[in-house]
């Protein structure tokens, strides 16, 4: 007997498949029922029976007379429990960033391996801000964010994309209080800047080894200037 695949079983796979290739991110709405019943040719009622059991399953949540929001299907399970534990012990930071580091040299070698040219634009374009930023003299921590997020979909890795969200957002509210005193140099925005350009530079050319490396040797330095303040 065959196990025939309903038609919002199929709409769910395709929607997930769509979050893996980074045409939908996490944190964004997607698209109205309306459209998506356009994109994917099937009845709205189809398209509601899709987002109900991805909603079970965790990938989306939809706030009361909101638009629906790609959720990150790790953060009950994962991120809450590490977020307690970060909250009693500061230092936990650089431990979670060693973590980060073995998980975001796998990503940068995935990465250019598995890139687009979409993806290569959206760098880019990332990279160009960041040197916008650096030339006025301005701190902006989400183009960051923004860059790794953007090797991480580029990997088209599903649940890579989803572990390297929580593990950003993780670091990121543990060091709130820290904005003040962290990267905020012209020397340590200059070699963020170098760190950034130089992966960028191996996933486009795609050199897997070399994106790997360079990825290590940023967030090497990284956790150097993390110990720096959690270790005072």
């Amino acid at each position: 007997m065959f196990n025939i695949e309903s038609v919002p079983d199929k709409v769910a796979k395709q929607i997930l498949d769509l979050i893996a290739k980074g045409k939908f991110q996490i944190g964004e709405p997607l698209p109205s029922e309306r459209k998506l019943s356009e994109i994917f040719k099937v009845s709205r009622a189809s398209i509601r029976e899709a987002l109900k059991y991805l909603e079970l399953s965790g990938f989306i949540k939809t706030a009361h007379g909101k638009r629906t929001i790609i959720k990150n299907a790790t953060e009950d399970t994962i991120k809450n429990p590490l977020q307690l534990l970060l909250t009693k012990d500061e230092r936990k930071i650089v431990e979670l960033t060693k973590i980060r580091a073995y998980l975001e040299a796998y990503g940068a070698k995935d990465a250019a391996i598995n890139r687009t040219e979409q993806d290569i634009k959206k760098l880019e374009n990332i990279i160009n801000r960041m040197e916008y930023y650096f030339t006025e003299n301005i701190i902006n921590f989400k183009t960051d964010f923004d860059f790794h997020m953007t090797v991480a979909t580029s990997t088209k890795n599903l649940i890579y994309i989803h572990i390297t969200d929580t593990v950003h957002n993780l670091i990121s509210s543990s060091l709130k209080f820290y904005r003040e005193v962290i990267f905020v140099s012209r020397e340590s925005q200059e070699q963020l800047l170098i760190q950034h350009k130089e992966i960028f530079k191996f996933i486009k050319e795609q050199e897997p080894e070399l994106a790997e490396k360079a990825m290590k040797n940023h967030l090497q330095y990284v956790i150097k200037e993390y110990r720096k303040i959690t270790e005072k």
